[in-house]
């Protein structure tokens, strides 16, 4: 159902993205935004802090280049997080802001790269919007810095409840600095904020990078073969291709049954015992849990009916990727490269780790174009799965 050419190109998150800000630059100050400008902006801010701790765990602590990465992500993490926060209610948000555009209550916020190197942008996927409106919303949404430092201080517990070392670069900065400093740098950052239309979603409806998992009449594919908490092992299916606890499936021409299941994440487990044939591995070095996905990232996957092994590039990301919270599907944003059956199947990395599983695209004919993939550490850790390894 996919499109190409120049149609696809200019339809996608990426091809909306560069026509929106290149349609709607400034016309008066602030300047256009540059990395030399930004450079002097964070560096002031982090001047009045510890630098040495807020950079102990980034592997190059002298890169300017690393530290606008970092600090754009954090501050549009902080940015999308205050937009999306319904404990903070939608009139005191905007009662201070000049009148214009509000997001709707049922909006999503993706975080994906802008046209400039180190620039971020939040995406507004909004119900009430038509694509053809889509236009740049910076600056008629502004959070007032007790709201921003409210949200700032939540990232920050997020952050520190993942170790150190696993901690992406934008995850130790919102780690290490204080909330009232955190929320000043993304008052100076500014993420561009670009509003859209919410696009219809079809469901995938079966993965497959080694598996096709057959239920009644449906199709779908298997995700990656892992472990229970009890040591059993088994494989990953998608729910809304096979169904709750108990529900018989087929793999590989022998029947099991779902064993563990959660809805919510679109993900089930299904024992096949330790007699079942393994087939050949790929996405053998484990789950992503350290990092968001990276600009441009290329990723690949194999699903029942794209069947031969297909590269995508990712496009964007929910806020709050890296947080485990069984109760919220996290998801990553590709081309709308998968195709109806591949649900279910994982999404590899360049270093052969897995990053999600195959969830669901845009309806046909519907903008912006693109894949929704769960993410998988989020999903498993909710099931208490764990990779399989041959060691």
């Amino acid at each position: 159902m996919s499109e190409t050419g120049s149609s696809y190109e200019e339809n996608s998150i990426d091809g909306l993205v560069r026509r929106v800000l290149a349609r709607q630059q400034y016309a008066k100050p602030p300047a256009p935004f540059s990395s030399r400008m930004l450079e002097g902006a964070i560096g002031k801010i982090l001047a009045s802090t510890d630098f040495t701790e807020v950079t102990r765990n980034w592997a190059d602590p002298s890169s300017t280049t690393s530290m606008i990465g970092a600090a754009t992500s954090a501050a549009a993490a902080g940015m999308a997080s205050w937009l999306g926060d319904s404990s903070v209610p939608n009139l005191r948000r905007h009662r201070e802001m000049t009148p214009g555009y509000e997001p709707s209550n049922n909006s999503r916020y993706l975080i994906t790269p802008g046209i400039e190197e180190g620039e971020t942008v939040v995406l507004i996927l909004d119900p009430d919007m038509e694509y053809s409106q889509s236009r740049k919303v910076t600056s008629e949404l502004m959070p007032n810095m007790e709201d921003l430092h409210t949200i700032m201080d939540q990232l920050r517990e997020d952050a520190r409840m993942s170790p150190s070392s696993e901690r992406s670069e934008s995850g130790d900065l919102l780690a290490t600095l204080d909330p009232a400093i955190a929320a000043m740098l993304t008052r100076e950052v500014r993420p561009q904020i670009i509003a859209t239309s919410m696009p219809r979603m079809e469901q995938l409806c079966v993965p497959s990078p080694h598996e096709v998992i057959i239920c009644g009449e449906e199709r779908s594919t298997g995700g990656v073969y892992c472990r229970d908490s009890d040591g059993r092992f088994g494989i990953t299916g998608c729910f809304h291709g096979t169904g709750p606890v108990g529900t018989k499936v087929e793999v590989g021409l022998r029947e099991y049954k779902v064993a563990l299941a959660n809805p919510v994440q679109d993900i089930v487990f299904i024992p096949l015992g330790d007699d079942y044939n393994i087939p050949e591995l790929q996405g053998c070095n484990g789950l992503v849990t350290d990092r968001a996905p990276g600009q441009q990232e290329r990723a690949t996957f194999e699903g029942s009916t794209s069947e031969d092994v297909t590269e995508t590039i990712i496009s964007s990301h929910d806020a709050g990727l890296l947080r485990r919270r069984s109760s919220v599907q996290l998801k990553l944003q590709t081309r709308p490269d998968a195709q109806r059956g591949d649900s279910g199947s994982a999404l590899v990395d360049q270093n052969d780790k897995v990053m999600a599983f195959a969830f669901e695209r845009t309806a046909f004919g519907e903008y912006p174009e693109f894949t929704d993939w769960i993410w998988a550490d989020n999903a498993m850790a909710a099931l208490g799965l764990t990779p399989y390894t041959t060691d």
